[in-house]
């Protein structure tokens, strides 16, 4: 019961957090966008209907390749993440590794971070595999993708550091390195309260040994996974098609609306970057940090702070909700239905 309660108040908090940062974005660009309207003479100077009004005038066209796009992208990750399975007890079936995949995402909109936990016990109920060696072989995937993050960042500091520096040197001032601190500091604080809560919670009736002995374990199974890869190749090539996907899920988005259209291909893998570090906040769906790392990616490349905060807000709704929400809810019923079909 403790340990429920303890989930329930750390899920609502993360999502107190990521509201209240997508509340204060809202405020501030929303007087921005007001202050701006009334100096060019404009009558209609709501922020809401603003964004309304870039919603219509969205392309449907490309909303649906960026979807598509999406939906590839899940294809990509499962196939990877089934090379490294298969090396384990007996191959699985891609039908229940794709299904995992999207319900992860779907779960992720509603309890921060518990996606994964929900995948690997998908897999370990309907492939018939120990939960601890399927965790680590996940374990595994998110130490590569966080690499391949690191490479993202690089390229994209290379390929925009001309306008990134004139950015910084304008824009970073001592009070804005002050207020950033102490956000940060503030949040970290959080996440330890938050940490020590959950943590102190589930190691009732278990040491700290036992614990940290089962994720070493798990890690150790799943470093063994990749070394047992026959083509270690291929996993390596679907690591690359998974990152163009999130690029090219980003360049979508540019052609998407009227305003950044005109933006360079090169932009995309910025505000990609920009978008991927802000989900790693840990709100459900990633939401409020999405979106400040996003404005602030767009306004850095000249794009309005209000077209920035549209950008940002519909972009969101595309992938969190219409994606995410809608395959999500496909693979919930599919995989009950295939697996008591194939059974």
């Amino acid at each position: 019961m403790r340990f429920k309660i303890s989930s329930i108040v750390q899920t609502l908090l993360l999502t107190a957090i990521g509201l209240a940062i997508l509340y204060f974005i809202w405020q501030k660009q929303s007087a921005m966008y007001e202050q701006d309207c009334i100096n060019s003479g404009l009558s209609d100077c709501n922020l809401l209907h603003k964004l309304q009004l870039d919603l219509k005038a969205s392309s449907l066209f490309w909303i649906v390749v960026v979807c598509l796009i999406y939906l590839l992208s899940n294809f990509i990750r499962a196939l990877r993440w089934k090379l490294l399975l298969n090396t384990l007890s007996k191959e699985v079936r891609f039908v229940n590794v794709i299904f995992s995949i999207m319900i992860s995402y779907l779960c992720n909109l509603v309890v921060a971070r518990s996606g994964e936990f929900v995948q690997v016990g998908i897999i370990s109920k309907f492939e018939d595999q120990k939960y601890e060696e399927v965790i680590g072989t996940l374990i595994f995937e998110r130490i590569i993708d966080f690499i391949a993050l690191l490479i993202f960042i690089t390229l994209g500091i290379v390929l925009s550091y001309s306008y990134l520096g004139e950015y910084l040197r304008t824009h970073i001032d001592q009070e804005f390195i002050t207020n950033k601190l102490l956000i940060l500091c503030l949040l970290g604080i959080f996440g330890l309260l938050v940490l020590y809560i959950v943590f102190k919670v589930r190691i009732k009736g278990r040491t700290i040994k036992q614990r940290f002995s089962k994720l070493i374990d798990g890690l150790r199974r799943g470093l063994f996974a990749f070394a047992e890869l026959p083509n270690k190749g291929l996993f390596i090539f679907y690591t690359a098609l998974l990152w163009s996907c999130y690029y090219l899920m980003m360049y979508g988005s540019f052609l998407i609306f009227d305003y950044s259209r005109s933006l360079r291909s090169a932009d995309a893998l910025m505000v990609s970057v920009c978008g991927s570090l802000g989900t790693i906040l840990p709100t459900p769906g990633g939401i409020g940090g999405y979106h400040a790392m996003v404005i602030e990616g767009m306004t850095m490349l000249g794009v309005s702070s209000s077209e920035a905060l549209s950008f940002a807000m519909i972009t969101y709704l595309i992938l969190n909700i219409i994606c995410v929400v809608t395959f999500g809810l496909i693979a919930l019923i599919s995989i009950y239905i295939f697996n008591k079909w194939s059974n």
